[in-house]
């Protein structure tokens, strides 16, 4: 295959985003080596961007931020800061896109943007829904891993102070205490009353 029908191989792909095996299945290029070579190749010549060890972009595609987010570190969703924004729960634009994953708590860095995930645990792993090409946690579940990453220091209340009372549902937040010992659930319910007066 020459130089030239790999751009096309790239290029008439539905995917913005590769992984080394993507990458390995589309060109057909068993020798690693060759493979090596031909990525190398794809990215001199700006038809792929190197996001980090193993993982590529379509150069010329279009992308947000959400979809580099999701891609990058699997499984998450986005959430805390930047989704409390997305729903226009708070007036600040946080720096970092900050995301919920059942993997460690890391920090990577693509194009001067920072991307943040916290850990939680697969129980609570829940309360989002699929927007356009990435995850969203929903409004409430958003002010719950808000709160709750808050009760063990990881994370700020003081952000939810400004969230009006009545452009939520608390019932909902509340309704994600289930899977949590009940010393915790008793910990957050406090700290939710005395933020929302509720």
């Amino acid at each position: 295959m020459s130089t030239y029908e790999r751009f096309e191989k790239i290029y008439s792909s539905s995917l913005k985003f590769f992984t080394t095996k993507d990458l390995r299945d589309l060109l057909g290029i068993e020798n690693r080596r060759t493979f090596e070579e031909a990525v190398k190749k794809l990215e001199s010549e700006k038809v792929l961007t190197k996001i980090e060890r193993g993982k590529y972009l379509k150069t010329k595609s279009k992308y947000s931020k959400f979809e580099i987010s999701q891609f990058i570190y699997n499984p998450s969703y986005i959430s805390l800061e930047i989704a409390l924004s997305y729903y226009g729960l708070i007036e600040q634009l946080p720096f970092e896109i900050t995301a919920i994953t059942t993997k460690k708590s890391i920090e990577k860095k693509f194009e001067e943007q920072i991307y943040s995930y916290k850990n939680i645990s697969k129980e609570l792993f829940i309360g989002y829904r699929r927007e356009e090409d990435f995850l969203m946690a929903l409004p409430e579940k958003a002010i719950f891993d808000q709160l709750y990453l808050s009760l063990f220091g990881i994370k700020s209340e003081n952000i939810l102070k400004d969230i009006k009372k009545d452009s939520f549902d608390s019932e909902k937040v509340l309704e994600y205490l289930k899977p949590l010992p009940e010393k915790t659930k008793k910990a957050f319910e406090n700290k939710f009353t005395e933020i929302f007066q509720c």
